[in-house]
């Protein structure tokens, strides 16, 4: 099943604002108040499932790699609102285009980022753990680094879905 980033807009008439709002912030050198960000943020989720709904990854991955730079530039590189657009983006390198590779790489760094700004017992730096831990299990031939995750956290497999998954 393909995951679903949930928002109560629609994201029609929100669509144009936010990208317009990303050109500008990412064409200038001042830095936006953390607060312009979080009155935007349901706007890359509404855009976000729209495309996600069109099955369209790649201009999904497009429109995370602006939110991203948006993220970066306003609440940092490790911020969990930050990560949480990494392991969207490897969510759909997984899920839509199947680039296992790519998708391993993004979790990587959305795990690294969650353990250097929420802990490595947080509920996010679990569930991006076990996410990773499923692609292990989902390409095969990998159960070195699937135990090596599983290892690092072993209460993930305590979920009540866990077996649902192998």
């Amino acid at each position: 099943e393909k995951s679903r980033i949930d928002s109560p807009h629609s994201s029609a008439p929100y669509a144009s604002f936010f990208l317009r709002t990303i050109q500008l912030l990412t064409s200038t050198t001042l830095t936006p108040p953390p607060s312009l960000y979080t009155q935007t943020r349901a706007l890359p989720a509404a855009h976000a499932v729209l495309l996600d709904n069109m099955e369209d990854y790649e201009g999904l991955l497009d429109y995370y790699q602006q939110a991203l730079r948006v993220q970066e530039k306003v609440l940092g590189k490790t911020h969990p609102s930050t990560m949480g657009t990494v392991m969207n983006m490897a969510i759909t390198y997984m899920d839509g285009l199947k680039d296992f590779e790519k998708a391993e790489e993004m979790y990587r760094q959305a795990l690294d980022g969650y353990e250097k700004s929420l802990g490595a017992d947080h509920k996010d730096t679990e569930l991006c753990a076990r996410n990773l831990a499923v692609l292990f299990q989902a390409v095969g031939g990998r159960q070195a680094d699937l135990q090596e995750v599983l290892d690092a956290y072993p209460h993930i497999k305590d979920r009540s879905d866990w077996n649902e998954l192998g």
